[in-house]
């Protein structure tokens, strides 16, 4: 899909406003209780750019998709990493999502030959065959949490190609450590404190135990692969064979934390896109209905392969779709590291920059109808001309998702291999309640009955 780089739609206030929400202390509790809610708020009620004070720093929210490339692409080297994603390395340490400056740099050169498109390729027979074995392995009636179960099976997909190793061999563990850091970000209390106090708050005892069993895990990981007689054709093993321009490796203990951010975003926020993906087609029959006609077409009753995936339009056009409505990386943010201005606004050293997907995608102005769930509009050339900031479920710039071709293939050939078998009738009619966290998470699961096709 390719995007205007900037829009003629008038914005909602002045670039130059500085109306927004009063009183530090009612702000930091509103956003620590309902992100979601707050952020909404503050762009129906102020506009493009909305400034606000969070526990004693200033804070930003840009919501007009120029000033949002401004920041991130045309004046990329004013900003840095802002605050919460500096904090998350608790649990990334200095990864890719967490790095700033020459360490991330040096981290991306190596790390993104192997995640080329034309190298991931490689990994789609694995995607398809444990989404195949899943779907297979469901009985007619059966009721499970579909948040769940996708977890398991990204999780499946992610330990073969990024470690060459199976789930059972130590993945569930590395993946039940995960969900025990990430489920301390979806506290709001938690959260709140580290705004307030930060690296002064002492880390919980259980955070920090879950956080060195995956630290150990993945470095086990790397010991085993490092020792291979085989080299092997997963992501551990080609990062230990990178070399820079000057022949330097990667340092191991940046490869644990790389490991780690690409585990996550590989597994869980894979596993989310598809899950909203699935739960939004259980409500909407006529795409359901359109989406299995093109299976029918192009798969038949084989699985999917990697020579499918550019075949498979409508099965990519509700993966966009959903992830435009439910982005499981529902939010970014940058810190000013210098005085500038954005669209004439000063922006004093270290504002904290809010940028949220969750708001961008659901604006009517860049979406008709846009609470809609409506596949087509990635077909029909309506988003053609979206601004390139309106909708970034991978983020933007520079620090775009070193893994999103990888993603992607794996939502689409796990949504067709599953769907081309089986639907989901969601137990509960209400709408999903959210936990944005470090992702956007259903907060109950999704609970369903199987049917068989």
């Amino acid at each position: 899909m390719e995007a205007a780089a900037t829009t003629d739609v008038p914005r909602r206030s002045p670039p130059t406003s500085r109306r927004g929400p009063r009183g530090a202390i009612r702000t930091s509790l509103s956003l620590a209780r309902d992100p979601l809610g707050f952020f909404t708020r503050l762009a129906r009620d102020y506009g493009d750019v909305v400034p606000f004070r969070f526990a004693g720093m200033p804070g930003l929210l840009l919501v007009h998709p120029d000033d949002i490339e401004e920041v991130i692409v045309r004046k990329a080297s004013s900003f840095g990493r802002d605050w919460y994603t500096r904090d998350l390395q608790m649990i990334f340490g200095k990864g890719l999502l967490t790095s700033d400056g020459e360490l991330w740099r040096t981290q991306r050169k190596l790390a993104a030959p192997p995640l080329a498109r034309r190298q991931i390729e490689s990994y789609a027979a694995t995607m398809s065959a444990f989404a195949d074995e899943y779907a297979r392995g469901l009985a007619d009636g059966e009721r499970r949490d579909l948040h769940d179960d996708l977890m398991e099976v990204t999780a499946k997909i992610v330990m073969r190609c990024l470690f060459g190793e199976d789930y059972d061999e130590g993945g569930r563990e590395v993946s039940d450590a995960i969900q025990v850091l990430v489920r301390y970000y979806q506290n709001p209390v938690f959260t709140l404190a580290r705004l307030a106090v930060g690296q002064r708050l002492s880390v919980p005892r259980g955070f920090r135990k879950a956080r060195d069993r995956v630290r150990a895990l993945i470095e086990g990981v790397i010991e085993r692969r490092s020792h291979a007689a085989d080299p092997g054709d997963d992501l551990v093993s080609r990062l230990l064979h990178a070399r820079d321009e000057d022949g330097s490796a990667m340092v191991r203990d940046l490869m644990r934390d790389d490991a780690i951010t690409l585990f996550v975003a590989g597994h869980e926020t894979t596993a989310l896109a598809l899950g909203y993906a699935f739960w939004l087609l259980a409500r909407d029959p006529a795409a359901l209905a359109r989406l299995r006609a093109e299976l029918d077409a192009v798969l038949g009753d084989r699985p999917p392969t990697a020579a499918d995936v550019g075949r498979l339009r409508y099965c990519e056009a509700v993966i966009l779709e959903s992830m435009r409505l439910y982005p499981p990386a529902w939010t970014t943010g940058r810190e000013a590291l210098v005085d500038t201005e954005i669209g004439g606004l000063p922006i004093p050293r270290g504002t904290q920059i809010w940028m949220v997907m969750w708001v961008n995608h659901r604006d009517a102005r860049w979406f008709p109808d846009p609470l809609r769930f409506d596949p087509n509009r990635w077909l029909s050339g309506a988003t053609a001309k979206l601004p390139k900031y309106a909708y970034y479920p991978f983020g933007g710039g520079p620090v775009v998702c070193i893994g999103k071709h990888f993603a992607m293939m794996e939502a689409v050939l796990a949504l067709a291999a599953i769907a081309r078998q089986v639907d989901f009738e969601p137990l509960r009619r209400e709408p999903l309640a959210l936990i944005p966290g470090v992702t956007l998470r259903p907060r109950s699961g999704i609970p369903v009955q199987v049917r068989r096709r």
